[in-house]
């Protein structure tokens, strides 16, 4: 079975995490509900998650995929490259 690790923007990460996003302003109102998204946490190399077979690396892909998707900009994240 094949391992993998996970590196965004040159930094590995060590797990993910639920938080809370501020609604947007739209319109003529604004939204203060609250919903929550889901960010990566960073780590060095040895901290890194393991992700063990194609399955598995398919979900977290795909778990990052929703957040560029959903544009997750919490504590400046953006995706510029994925490793």
């Amino acid at each position: 079975m094949n391992c993998y690790k996970l590196k965004i923007n040159g930094k590995y990460v060590k797990s993910f995490k639920e938080t809370e996003k501020q609604g947007a302003f739209a319109g003529n109102w604004h939204n203060h509900t609250a919903r929550m998204v889901t960010v990566p946490v960073f780590g060095d190399e040895s901290e890194a998650l393991i992700i063990e077979g194609r399955i598995n690396l398919k979900s977290y892909l795909d778990k990052i995929a929703l957040m560029i998707k959903d544009k997750v900009e919490i504590n400046s994240f953006e995706v510029l490259k994925i490793k």
